[in-house]
């Protein structure tokens, strides 16, 4: 991985964003992203097994606000929902992100329907939940998909990491 990186930013306490030179495709075991990282990860302590995304640094760094909100996403005539979509809002960007879906592959990605429903052409029925309510729906995803140790994953567990 470290010959992946351009340069990197100024540590903050142990943790330290890097520019990639290329995107990647990884995992982030913080969080349970798995897809591209087009710009940035991060360490932590130097770890390079370990590698987070640029949320999780966020989310760690003394320096940025993270606000999340999480929804339960149905397709119509449904009762029991498909996948919980969390957005997050940085204080160091200007808007939320476009939204990561966790459905029954169990690994948060990005889903344009949130996009969708902001310019009213969502097919899905999207409902604002909490967090306790998306980690329920998870364990559900889980217990429906995978088998039963998949419940135990951080990110399923917990819809956002503490």
């Amino acid at each position: 991985m470290p010959a992946l990186i351009a340069s990197s930013e100024p540590a903050v306490g142990s943790l330290q964003r890097r520019w990639l030179a290329q995107r990647v495709v990884d995992d982030c075991p913080r969080c349970g992203w798995s897809g591209y990282f087009d710009q940035y990860l991060a360490t932590i302590d130097g770890d390079w097994s370990s590698t987070v995304c640029d949320n999780c640094y966020a989310d760690l760094h003394p320096g940025i606000t993270v606000t999340v909100r999480f929804f339960a996403a149905r397709s119509a005539g449904n009762k029991e929902p498909f996948a919980v979509i969390r957005e997050r809002s940085r204080s160091d960007h200007r808007y939320p992100d476009l939204g990561e879906q966790l459905g029954w592959r169990l690994s948060w990605e990005h889903t344009t329907v949130l996009a969708e429903e902001a310019r009213g052409e969502c097919d899905h029925d999207l409902t604002q939940i909490g967090q306790g309510d998306a980690e329920r729906i998870a364990a559900s995803l889980a217990g429906r998909y995978w088998p039963p140790d998949a419940a135990q994953l951080p990110w399923v567990q917990h819809a956002y990491p503490p």
